[in-house]
């Protein structure tokens, strides 16, 4: 047993023929490699944002609607008006006042009650 510990040892041990990689993955390098892309993505967010292609335009508008219908379902939950939504004028007629006049993208409301449980948390910010 001893001798085959003593072989595997001698070959772990005269194993250096492997190269580096180059230093590629080194702690340093790493690092820099993180924080470039940080600084990637902040240049990118404030481009779109100065580019007028957030998610709000500067009069406030929400610029990518479709999910505009889920959030109004979340706020008519924490506001208690849930039956509302499956009358399709009055659902139309909410989210044109948060999105304007004729930009509501959905008309109808698909989901059960219980989707509400979800939806609500992600309109508590309002």
């Amino acid at each position: 047993m001893s001798k085959a510990l003593e072989t595997l040892s001698t070959r772990a041990g005269s194993d250096q023929r492997c190269p580096r990689l180059l230093g590629v993955f080194a702690a340093w390098r790493l690092q820099a490699y993180g924080y470039t892309l940080a600084a990637v993505y902040a240049g990118f967010f404030i481009y779109i944002y100065w580019g007028g292609l957030w998610l709000v335009n500067s009069s406030g508008v929400p610029v990518y609607r479709d999910f505009t219908n889920l959030f109004v379902a979340g706020l008519q939950a924490l506001r208690g008006d849930t039956a509302s939504i499956y009358i399709p004028a009055e659902f139309l007629k909410v989210q044109d006042a948060l999105v304007g006049a004729g930009h509501a993208v959905f008309s109808t409301w698909p989901y059960p009650p219980t989707y509400f449980l979800i939806l609500a948390p992600l309109a508590f910010d309002v």
